[in-house]
């Protein structure tokens, strides 16, 4: 398969992946590309990709809305809802403290409206991940504005049948 060519994503850094089991493909959202490839101005994505185990290929699927272009988020498959979950981020310049969830099914990212005063706080490089015994989201640490500097804290998530 050749890397950034039109049948799968370029070459970036600072995206985020998640396995979506119940359709049997990893999603890839956004991330830092340096299109000279020589170390010049770098900037964030906003493209979706999926990879296909059974084809073993890479589609592109430019839906109609999707989240802002970023770096630093997190991903995971959330098996209560079947859809893919995004936390955070940030663009180079705003750090974020959004949720997205993607439907694979029917290629659309939605954004999930929470109360900013009961949530994490905006950030970026924090560990996501689903507990399928307690059937929620864990969400721990990340980067937040540098004044602040590293978060330790530890949150949950329980989003409702979509």
């Amino acid at each position: 398969m050749k890397s950034g060519v039109g049948d799968s994503p370029h070459p970036r850094s600072d995206f985020a992946m998640a396995y979506d089991s119940h359709t049997d493909k990893v999603v890839l959202f956004g991330g830092n590309v340096d299109p000279s490839g020589a170390g010049g101005p770098e900037y964030t994505l906003a493209d979706t990709w999926f990879y296909d185990y059974t084809t073993n290929k890479w589609k592109e699927m430019k839906p109609k809305v999707s989240p802002h272009g970023r770096i630093g988020h997190s991903m995971v498959y959330d098996k209560n809802i079947k859809r893919i979950v995004l936390f955070g981020g940030l663009d180079g310049y705003q750090f974020f403290n959004d949720v997205w969830i993607y439907d694979v099914n029917t290629n659309t990212w939605e954004q999930i409206a929470i109360n900013s005063s009961m949530g994490p706080s905006p950030r970026a490089y924090a560990a996501m991940e689903f507990d399928p015994i307690r059937k929620r989201i864990l969400l721990q640490g990340g980067l937040v504005y540098e004044q602040e500097g590293v978060h330790g804290d530890f949150w949950e998530f329980i989003i409702t049948s979509r």
